[in-house]
């Protein structure tokens, strides 16, 4: 009987003895993974530093090209720089052929600027006066010309039409200030059959000097574009010669200065 316990003892010592065995080899499976866990962190964490250390070669190679930035802004002031000299002539160049006026001008906004004959301010009339009327006229081409783009002369004649021939003037104070009128001379298409005939003349007043005369004007006339030297006239008189039932009409006209440096003008088709 002491036998058989003493043997179920001893394997039970044996199971004991084998378990904890067992539990030692697992501790060492565990450690060596964990061992090896530890190898690869550190691995790991050494290869981080070559990756900043790159991250940073890189980083300090980005201040090299951008301070070549401001090297490159710096040209551009330059450059900007001449810019308003070009602009500053365009002006001169823009304000060569207005559109149209929008109020007639007096002599403080004249200043050298062109400005449509039809819209300059006359101080002394004789015989009747210059002016455009609120409708379009034709000549005897066909070509229309719209209120404010005609200078024709009214003779006041009211209802006194009569067959003499009449003169008509307005005088305009320029002070000096243009170089240049230009415009064109046509035939009103209503009396495109006319045998009468009238005259147009510029001129300088101060001087009691005829700057230009067109004579002529009366049937199968084409339309004669004038280009005159006003260089300082101070008043320039335009004057219509003819009768109650003839017209004729100054077009396109236009006051200007030509600054130096400027080619010599020419009138626009």
């Amino acid at each position: 009987m002491v036998d058989g316990e003493n043997l179920l003892m001893s394997k039970k010592k044996i199971i004991a003895i084998c378990c904890g065995i067992a539990a030692v080899i697992c501790f060492l499976a565990n450690l060596t993974t964990i061992i090896n866990n530890v190898h690869s962190i550190t691995a790991t964490a050494t290869s981080i530093p070559e990756t900043t250390a790159s991250i940073s070669a890189t980083t300090t190679s980005i201040p090299a090209t951008t301070t070549s930035i401001p090297a490159t802004t710096a040209s551009i002031p330059a450059t900007a720089t001449s810019i308003p000299a070009t602009a500053t002539s365009i002006p001169a160049t823009a304000t060569s052929i207005p559109a149209t006026a929008t109020s007639i001008p007096d002599k403080s906004e004249k200043n050298g600027k062109p400005i449509k004959f039809s819209d300059l301010w006359y101080f002394k009339s004789e015989g009747g006066n210059l002016e455009t009327f609120g409708v379009a006229k034709i000549d005897n081409l066909g070509t229309r010309y719209e209120s404010g783009d005609y200078v024709l002369a009214n003779y006041n004649s009211g209802l006194f039409v009569s067959s003499e021939r009449k003169t008509v003037s307005n005088t305009y104070e320029i002070d000096g200030e243009y170089t240049n009128f230009y415009g064109a001379i046509v035939l009103d298409n209503n009396y495109k059959n006319t045998n009468l005939i009238g005259v147009v003349r510029v001129i300088d007043e101060d001087k009691d000097k005829i700057l230009f005369e067109q004579d002529g004007i009366t049937k199968g006339f084409l339309p004669s574009k004038f280009n005159i030297d006003v260089t300082g006239v101070q008043q320039m008189t335009v004057e219509f010669e003819g009768y109650d039932e003839f017209r004729c009409l100054v077009v396109n006209a236009f006051l200007i200065k030509c600054y130096n440096g400027f080619t010599k003008f020419i009138v626009p088709e």
